[in-house]
């Protein structure tokens, strides 16, 4: 998945990821997570990580990639919307 210099300046059209760690396929969350963060940083799109692997796997998951935050299902959705709120308020606060 490699990414042109220009391309790392254009406008994304989206704001967010939201993915889970267990994608079907070739590709897994983790491996998506890794190409994208060598294209574009965490100020350009933050990700959030659902996933319902064990808590242990999703703390070594913080600790690699600190910069991403993950919610393990199940979860409500009102949790999802605040942290969804929390991440749009970080970007308009500059962080």
């Amino acid at each position: 998945m490699p990414v042109c210099a220009a391309a790392r300046q254009q406008a994304l059209p989206y704001d967010l990821l939201i993915v889970d760690l267990l994608l079907p396929g070739k590709l897994s969350g983790l491996e998506t997570i890794q190409h994208l963060r060598h294209a574009l940083s965490p100020e350009r799109l933050p990700i959030i990580v659902i996933s319902a692997i064990g808590q242990e796997a999703l703390e070594e998951l913080k600790t690699s990639q600190p910069d991403v935050r993950v919610l393990r299902k199940p979860f409500k959705i009102q949790t999802l919307l605040q942290l969804v709120h929390e991440l749009k308020a970080e970007r308009s606060d500059g962080r």
